[in-house]
């Protein structure tokens, strides 16, 4: 794979490509060098990829037409099946357009190329949520911590899905661990909402 990569950035884009695709077609590769390996052949095989790629991604989670990111993300996924950003990011477009069912399935699909990443595992978790149940999230969402327990937005998820199954209490420590690191306090001013709940509660 890192012959590959420095072939290609030596803009040999020919040997890049043989190299890559051989150490691509290696069965036992690790995940990492593997997502490295085949970002880099989508690099070389569709024009601008980097920069198309990232405006697909603000498309997805923020444009008004989610569903217009989905062609070229499946497309993408076609040239290298094992790009589990692809079916990621659709998850996000098809969440926006109220396709949870679907979302969840692409998710589960990139967790198993990907293995337990944290940002999958939040995704999931807010799906699961949102079709009722809150235990399953919150069990998620507390492997995700495992893994980057500094994490706000997982704090935030935490202590949403502890809301939903009654359990207060523990709602409200969380939220005071959160808060007692300074990075944190600021930016729980942008779950305003969730705070105000937790304050309003009787102690």
């Amino acid at each position: 794979v890192y012959l590959g990569l420095c072939l290609a950035a030596s803009d040999k884009r020919v040997d890049a490509r043989a190299e890559l695709v051989a150490a691509n077609g290696v069965g036992d590769l690790a995940k990492e060098p593997r997502d490295l390996c085949v970002r880099s052949l989508l690099c070389l095989d569709v024009p601008d990829f980097e920069a198309r790629f990232a405006r697909l991604t603000e498309a997805a989670a923020r444009g008004p037409k989610p569903a217009e990111t989905i062609a070229d993300l499946q497309h993408w996924l076609q040239l290298q099946p094992s790009f589990w950003p692809s079916l990621y990011w659709q998850a996000i477009a098809r969440r926006r357009m109220g396709e949870a069912d679907a979302a969840l399935d692409l998710l589960v699909a990139a967790s198993l190329l990907a293995g337990p990443r944290t940002e999958i595992q939040h995704q999931m978790a807010v799906l699961f949520d949102m079709r009722g149940n809150p235990k399953r999230a919150l069990e998620l969402v507390e492997e995700a911590l495992l893994q980057r327990p500094n994490e706000l937005e997982l704090h935030a998820a935490r202590i949403e899905f502890l809301l939903h199954l009654g359990r207060r209490e523990e709602a409200r420590e969380g939220l005071q661990r959160a808060a007692r690191s300074e990075e944190h306090t600021s930016e729980l001013q942008s779950h305003s909402d969730l705070v105000c709940r937790l304050l309003l509660e009787k102690k």
